[in-house]
Formats: C-alpha cells, sequence, structure tokens
C-alpha cells in the first residue's frame, strides 16, 4: 500500500484502548462510552458528561452492560398475539 491512502491515513489515527466505559441515561435510555481508564478521565478534569437529551451523566450512572444486552434483546422480542 503506498504511504498517504485512505486507509494509511486511519491508521495513524487510530488509539489503542485500555478499559472502556459505559454511562447510561436514564432519561432518554441512550449510552455514552468512553474509552479508557477511569482515573484518567477523572485527571483530567472530566467527571460529568452530557448525553444528547441533555441530562448530567457520571460515572455512577455506568450501565451494567450484560443487563443493557438483555433489555436489548428482550426489546427486539416480538410476543405473538393471544
Amino acid at each position: 500500500m503506498q504511504p498517504g491512502t485512505e486507509s494509511d491515513r486511519f491508521e495513524e489515527r487510530s488509539v489503542a484502548f485500555s478499559e472502556r466505559i459505559v454511562l447510561g441515561c436514564e432519561r432518554c435510555g441512550e449510552k455514552l462510552v468512553l474509552l479508557g481508564l477511569e482515573d484518567d478521565w477523572r485527571a483530567s478534569g472530566h467527571g460529568v458528561f452530557e448525553c444528547e437529551c441533555g441530562a448530567e451523566l457520571s460515572f455512577a450512572d455506568r450501565a451494567d452492560e450484560e443487563a443493557m444486552l438483555v433489555k436489548d434483546l428482550l426489546r427486539s422480542v416480538k410476543m405473538p398475539n393471544m
């Protein structure tokens, strides 16, 4: 591959991360994914994040990913009419 191609430029911008934190909004149900360690986010002065709906999220709003998967699965299942 030639240097400077689209794929080459993408690889230069990729970042490895050591942890993924998922915050869940109680108001609208959206999920915010933070890449990196919680300590790093806190050290950079980020402890409160804004959801798209305007709600403020913090690390206390951490979502249980396994529970989220089960909820999403249940929402996608169509119950037969009885």
